[in-house]
């Protein structure tokens, strides 16, 4: 029995060899507000990938469903704003997570 707020899955299966592993998923939830991070209720375990707009559109999220994951996964889900509220058209995105480092060039809305 689970009692985190982690969601946790575990399951067997085959491996690269036809031999059965034990795969452990283990999901959390943070939030993030000036300087403070809070552990939230995880979201649910995807069994399968969920699109925005159906199964031609953009991914939204994919299933948690893998046999193989060397490395942990950061998903982040939010909205950003130009700084000092000045209009762009594109604008730099940093995201940081222990050692680790991330930069992404995001654009605003499109007509």
């Amino acid at each position: 029995m689970n009692h985190t707020k982690f969601g946790a899955l575990v399951f067997k299966a085959a491996n690269i060899e036809g031999d059965l592993d034990w795969v452990v998923i283990v999901k959390g939830t943070f939030s993030f507000a000036e300087g403070r991070v809070e552990v939230r209720p995880a979201r649910p375990i995807r069994f399968t990938d969920t699109y925005y707009a159906g199964p031609r559109s953009s991914l939204a999220f994919a299933s948690d469903l893998v046999t193989h994951k060397p490395r942990a996964e950061v998903l982040v889900t939010g909205s950003s704003h130009v700084c000092g509220g000045t209009g762009a058209r594109t604008w730099p995105v940093t995201v940081s997570v222990g050692g680790l480092t991330a930069s992404v060039r995001v654009t605003g809305p499109r007509a």
